[in-house]
Formats: C-alpha cells, structure tokens, sequence
C-alpha cells in the first residue's frame, strides 16, 4: 500500500505523496507486488482511511488481488529519524509517537535502526520525465541502498515503527522547509505494507501519528494487526437536529456520501415515489440511486438496477439508510463513503 492523503480524523492503510496522518485516523498502504519474489518497478499501490482499522480489511478484500496469508507481527524497532530527518524533527512529535509505540502488543528493540538514504531526490527523479540518464541512475542506486538496509532490518525484526511525520501538521501554503512526508516516501518507493495510525495531540492541539512499516509479503498482517490492537477512532455525534426531515413522513430528506479517500461528495435526495415500501433517493447527477431492495437491503444501484456499494457491518433493514460507513466495488475499484444526513436547506 502506499501513504498518505491530508491531516483528518481516521486511520489510514494507503499510497501516495502525503502522509495521511499526523493524524487521528488509521491508514494502510498495500506493498506493491506483494506475491512478487522481487520488488516491482511501481512503487505502491493507492490505499484507503477509515475510523475503523476493521474497515481496512472489508476495503483489502474488495480491493485487492487475493492475498497468501502471513504471520503475525510480533517484534519491532523504532527510528526516530530512518537516519537523515533530524534536522527536520519537533521533538514534542516524537515524544507522542515513541509513547503511542511503546503501546502496542510487540517486543520492542531498541538498539536495530536502519540508516537509510534521504529519498527526496529519488523520489523527484522518479517522476521527472526529463531525468538524465545519470540521475537516474544516481536515483535508482539510492533506492538499492535503501531496500538492502530494510532487507536487513526485517530478516530481524516485522515491523518498523517511526513518527509519520517528522513535525506538526502544515497549514494549506504548504509545508515549506519542513516536509510533511519525509519519513513516509522511502517506503512508497519502495513499496513495503505500511499503516499511519492515531498517536495523540501535542499541547497546542497538533494531531501526531505512528507509521508501521511492515515486512515484505505483510499485506495481510498487518491489517488484521490493526484491527486486533489500534481501537476505532471517535467520531462526530450527529445531533438529530442535523437530519433534514419532512414534517409529514419524518424520513430523511437528503444526505451526502463523502468519500473518504478524498473528501469528495455525491449528494443524494428523496424522490417523489417509494420503492419497496421505504424512500428512494436519486444522487443529484442522475446515475446512481440509494434503495432498499429484497435480498440486498439498502445499497447503491446503477441505472441499470445493478447494486455497486453497500453499508460496511451495518443492518441495513432500517426505514433510511444508515449514516455511517459504506463500501463502494465498481470497475476493478473500491471506496469507503460516510453516509451524512443534512439539515433543512442544506
């Protein structure tokens, strides 16, 4: 899998450029090629958050080819800086992450830490289409190093704990000199599992996270290690004031899926004829509609009657659709959603 997406409120199992969580949420990357018996040349493979760790494994199940079983995770080190990001670290950040660590279910070596080479410019390169062929070279002999150092690390131990990042969250200018993802990107271009996973908050409120990086081939332990030992985070109390409601039926007007990858947001709103005796609500571009349907219970349709998302370990034989997470399996893709009804004139 691979990291990360922005400072929100979950977990995060995921791949990409920003690190998901100096978070309150959990977040897994898949290992790119992770039935290979050698690393690929793509680096990582996008992932998913959720406020439940178990939610990451419904996600894998959808989302991913299926995958050997592993071992479970039993002993880890810790670096505080993989070797290069000290002149970036807040050390109020690592305090939080070390003790978030020291928490978990593991043994916990405290003299095997991996030097590893400062991935910045590996990474530039890598998506520069214009690289020479000398930086590219330069590049791809950086990553070797790295891969070797964590070749060694995990013939010793399955996991590697670090801060997920090195300081506090950055505001929406970006992040300036202090960098964000310089702990997570090694492992991106790498393509180990890894998971960002709530820590705590600083004293001024800052959210920190803990990054797992596990062994090669992990793919499915380290979920299952998630949901095991790292508790859902909280979440928001919707007030029934917050439910937009008729005053003839008392049924739920209209509500949002918000994407959890990204925040993107479908609205849908109650049409006009029932289905199946309980309400039917039409997205507002017209190509999907929410319904109950015998045998399914609430879930997405298509416009040709074909059911492509439903809700995540929820019954779903309510007279509305349940505001909480759903699950989304179309075209080779999975998604999770949070259901959110809306007050009056939203």
């Amino acid at each position: 899998m691979s990291h990360r997406s922005g400072y929100a409120d979950d977990l995060q199992f995921a791949a990409g450029s920003e690190p998901a969580a100096a978070t309150r949420r959990a977040s897994p990357q898949p290992g790119a090629g992770s039935t290979a018996t050698s690393p690929p040349p793509d680096p990582a493979l996008p992932g998913a958050p959720a406020r439940d760790p178990a939610l990451l494994r419904a996600w894998a199940d959808a989302a991913l080819d299926p995958l050997p079983a592993a071992s479970p995770l039993r002993t880890a080190a810790w670096s505080t800086d993989l070797g290069y990001a000290t002149p970036r670290l807040d050390d109020e950040v690592v305090a939080i992450a070390h003790a978030r660590a020291r928490q978990l279910p593991v043994a916990l070596h405290t003299t095997t830490s991996p030097q590893l080479r400062d991935p910045q410019v590996a990474w530039s390169t890598a998506r520069n289409p214009g690289a020479s062929a000398a930086e590219l070279a330069a590049a791809e002999g950086s990553t070797r190093w790295n891969r070797a150092e964590l070749a060694d690390l995990f013939a010793e131990v399955d996991l590697l704990l670090t801060p997920t990042t090195p300081g506090r969250p950055h505001g929406h200018r970006g992040p300036g000199e202090h960098l964000g993802v310089a702990l997570t990107w090694a492992f991106n271009l790498i393509g180990h599992p890894a998971a960002s996973i709530p820590a705590e908050f600083t004293r001024d409120g800052a959210p920190v996270g803990l990054q797992l990086i596990a062994r090669p081939h992990a793919d499915t332990a380290l979920p299952e290690f998630l949901a095991r030992h790292c508790p859902p985070a909280r979440t928001a109390r919707i007030r029934s004031t917050l439910l937009r409601r008729s005053g003839r039926s008392g049924l739920v007007q209209a509500f949002h899926f918000v994407r959890q990858s990204d925040g993107l947001v479908y609205r849908f709103e109650r049409e006009a004829a029932d289905v199946n005796g309980r309400p039917s609500y039409r997205r507002t571009d017209g190509v999907a509609t929410c319904r109950w349907l015998e045998g399914e219970g609430w879930c997405v349709v298509d416009n040709e009657g074909r059911p492509n998302g439903w809700p995540v370990d929820s019954p779903s034989d309510s007279d509305t659709p349940p505001a909480r997470s759903w699950r989304s399996a179309k075209a080779c893709r999975s998604h999770l959603y949070e259901l959110h009804p809306l007050q009056d004139g939203e």
